[in-house]
């Protein structure tokens, strides 16, 4: 909810004040706007849900397939990765990216390695 207050001062009242503009209009009518905000696409979602459906057609232009739309979709809602959560994936990406050399040229990893100590 505080965050559609933000877009609302931002965008259609014209106020950095956010708490002021609380202050100013009852519950009902915020209610009002949040039951609004739910019919009613953002200006900024209008232009994402475009850009979203331009990439699309760019990626069935060069590739032929038909992708998945969820893809192309960013929620900004769900809760942003911890630096824990992003240090698992890149060491994931990184295990089998090692994964993929090793099988694909074995003696690859002793090169990186260094010079052998026998």
């Amino acid at each position: 909810m505080r965050r559609l207050a933000f877009r609302y001062a931002r965008d259609v009242v014209g106020t950095l004040n956010v708490d002021d503009m609380l202050r100013n209009m009852t519950s009902a009518q915020f209610t009002e706007w949040v039951a609004f905000s739910t019919l009613e696409p953002t200006p900024s979602d209008k232009i994402c849900a475009y850009i979203r459906q331009m990439t699309m057609w760019l990626v069935m232009c060069h590739t032929g397939e038909t992708p998945d739309p969820e893809e192309f979709y960013i929620d900004f809602d769900k809760e942003a990765e911890t630096p824990e959560d992003k240090q698992k994936a890149l060491t994931v990406k990184m295990k089998s990216a090692l994964h993929q050399l090793k099988k694909r040229n074995p003696g690859a990893l002793n090169k990186l390695s260094g010079p052998n100590k026998e």
